[in-house]
């Protein structure tokens, strides 16, 4: 409840921000406009100017305008956070900034994007409810299909005794893809948000050492083992 409340303080905070400064140059263009005309100056050019001056600004501020209008739902609607891990055009980092005409996100390679708002079309958000943890291993085709996906079940099992927090059981999805080096077996689970990787780096371990004992290594042109016992 706590965190629901400052997260929709943040979001107000940023909009009433950006509706007073709006407020506050539309304020200011009226006080003008009324002082030109108590003082008897015909304010009809200055208007005419302004229209002008207004017309030729829109059209070379319209990218602006759009980054502030993205924003601004961007914000309003939580899609993204702080400290969120999210993927914008293929792209995946942390968000360290979120403001209404632009937003940071720093990659795991340490380079910090910046992005307009208005050049955001899709935003895939990691740190929202849960992620998904995919291993997946390529064997040969000289290898027994059945005793591979036994051996990742094992490591499924193993990994699940071993860790507690977990949204839900290690599935073996069975063979996902024929490339020409070998069928692809897939083993996933359910995990909290942002553990993904770290998760995903143990399943890969466990399953390696899994086919290791069952005498079946990944691959392409490596030995046969001897089931270990």
């Amino acid at each position: 409840m706590i965190h629901t409340f400052q997260v929709g303080t943040f979001r107000e905070r940023k909009i009433r921000r950006v509706l007073w400064g709006i407020l506050r140059y539309a304020i200011i263009f009226v006080a003008l406009i009324l002082m030109l005309g108590a003082v008897h100056i015909n304010v009809t050019p200055v208007l005419a100017s302004a229209g002008v001056l207004g017309l030729v600004l829109g059209f070379g501020a319209q990218y602006i305008v759009r980054d502030l209008l993205a924003g601004v739902f961007l914000i309003s609607e939580g899609i993204i956070r702080v400290g969120d891990i999210v993927r914008v055009d293929g792209d995946v980092g942390t968000v360290e900034r979120v403001s209404i005409r632009i937003t940071q996100i720093r990659k795991f390679s340490g380079e910090l994007l910046t992005i307009p708002n208005g050049a955001i079309t899709r935003i895939g958000n990691l740190s929202r409810e849960y992620a998904v943890a995919t291993v997946q291993i390529t064997i040969p085709y000289t290898q027994d299909a059945g005793q591979a996906l036994e051996a990742l079940r094992d490591a499924g099992r193993a990994w699940a005794a071993a860790v507690a927090d977990k949204r839900a059981e290690p599935n073996v999805d069975g063979i996902v893809e024929f490339r020409d080096s070998g069928a692809v077996l897939q083993l996933s689970v359910a995990v909290a948000p942002e553990v993904q990787y770290s998760a995903a780096a143990d399943l890969r371990r466990r399953a390696i050492e899994a086919l290791t004992r069952a005498g079946i290594r990944p691959g392409v042109g490596w030995p046969q083992a001897p089931p270990v016992a």
